[in-house]
C-alpha cells in the first residue's frame, strides 16, 4: 500500500481568521479515523485521529494529550500537512462537584480563540451547544439516547442555531464487532458554513468520541 496522499492546499486568500483553515473552505464532508494507543504509561496513551475528505486524502492529523493525574482535562492539538498546529482544543480540568459544564474552547491558529462547546446534560436530551467567538449559540448537536456500538451507525444530528432545521450530522460508524481500538466518525455540514465553525464542528466530533466512547476517564 502507497503512502497517504495530503490533500491540496486551496488557493484562497488568508485572513487573521482563516490560517490554518484553508482547508475546510472547499469542504462539506470529513472522515474522522481515531486510533487508541494503549501503554503501560497512562500519560502517554492520548488517542491520535486522521481527518481525511471524501477522495481519502489526508486534511489534518490530530493528537490528544491525555494524563490519568488530570482525568477531566481535554487537550488537542491539529496540525497540517506541514506539521504546522492549525487548530488547538482545551478543557480545562474541572472537580467532579463542579455543577457547571466548563466550556471547551476552540483556537485556530493556536491563541485565537475561534468559538467553544458547552455540553448540557439532561436525563434523556442532552446537547451539545456550539459557540462562536463572541459566546453566540450558532449550532446545536442533539445527543441521540441509544448511544451503543453493536450493529449500526449512531447519528448525532447537527442543528442550526433554530434548534430545529437539521443541517449536518457527525455519525459514529459501525466498525464490526473487534474493533476496540479504533472508531470511525463521518461529519457533514454545510459547503457555506462559516469555516471557523466547521473548525468547531470537527472538534465537536473529537469532543463526541472522548465523552461517549472513550472510557480511560470513567
Amino acid at each position: 500500500m502507497g503512502e497517504d496522499i495530503w490533500m491540496r492546499c486551496p488557493n484562497v486568500v488568508r485572513t487573521n481568521q482563516t490560517v490554518g483553515l484553508e482547508y475546510l473552505t472547499e469542504l462539506d464532508r470529513l472522515q474522522v479515523i481515531q486510533k487508541r494507543r494503549q501503554c503501560g504509561d497512562c500519560s502517554s496513551a492520548g488517542s491520535r485521529f486522521t481527518v481525511k475528505n471524501i477522495y481519502n486524502e489526508k486534511v489534518y492529523f490530530a493528537e490528544e494529550e491525555f494524563s490519568c493525574d488530570c482525568q477531566n482535562s481535554w487537550n488537542v492539538t491539529v496540525v497540517d500537512s506541514y506539521g504546522i498546529p492549525s487548530i488547538h482544543m482545551y478543557r480545562p480540568m474541572v472537580c467532579s462537584c463542579q455543577c457547571q459544564p466548563i466550556d471547551v474552547e476552540v483556537h485556530s491558529p493556536p491563541g485565537n480563540l475561534i468559538g467553544s462547546i458547552s455540553h448540557e446534560l439532561a436525563w434523556f436530551s442532552s446537547k451539545f451547544k456550539l459557540k462562536n467567538a463572541a459566546g453566540d449559540i450558532m449550532l446545536y448537536i442533539n445527543v441521540p439516547f441509544a448511544r451503543g456500538r453493536i450493529g449500526g451507525d449512531v447519528e448525532f444530528k447537527l442543528l442550526g442555531s433554530d434548534e430545529q432545521s437539521v443541517i449536518g450530522k457527525i455519525s459514529k460508524q459501525w466498525t464490526g464487532w473487534f474493533s476496540f481500538a479504533t472508531d470511525r466518525y463521518g461529519v457533514s455540514f454545510p459547503l457555506d458554513l462559516d469555516v471557523s465553525m466547521k473548525a468547531v464542528v470537527l472538534a465537536a466530533s473529537l469532543l463526541i468520541d472522548y465523552t461517549y466512547y472513550d472510557h480511560r476517564h470513567d
